[in-house]
């Protein structure tokens, strides 16, 4: 799995840092989105709690880097990605409980479109 932390400039600049997500223990940053998802797809529900983004950073450094596009739709073009090197753990049952709601949400492979990453 993947996490998307999107921000967006005043300017309406985007850029994303994704984090990759592994199975393996619990995850504490994100215990109380996982216990507060909607119980049906298209649903939505608040968190009653609050989230620190950088709690779900890994402890290791390095990152990929592009200029890519959104992953949904209209999929503008123009988004700074930050993709961490070093997955962080989530637990079979957070896996399960997304995939619940979320069997399937991957878009297509875009083209490269002369597109570089970079490695940090």
């Amino acid at each position: 799995m993947l996490a998307h932390l999107v921000h967006q400039s005043a300017e309406g600049q985007v850029a994303v840092v994704a984090v990759l997500l592994t199975e393996g223990r619990d995850n504490a940053a994100l215990r109380r989105v996982f216990e507060n998802l909607p119980q049906t797809e298209g649903s939505r529900k608040a968190l009653d709690a609050s989230f620190k983004a950088a709690d779900l950073l890994p402890a290791a450094g390095g990152d990929f880097r592009d200029v890519g596009s959104l992953t949904t739709p209209a999929c503008n073009d123009g988004v700074r990605w930050q993709v961490l090197k070093q997955p962080v753990e989530v637990s079979k049952a957070e896996i399960a409980a997304f995939r619940k709601l979320y069997s399937m949400n991957a878009r297509p492979v875009q083209p490269l479109n002369d597109r570089k990453v970079e490695e940090n």
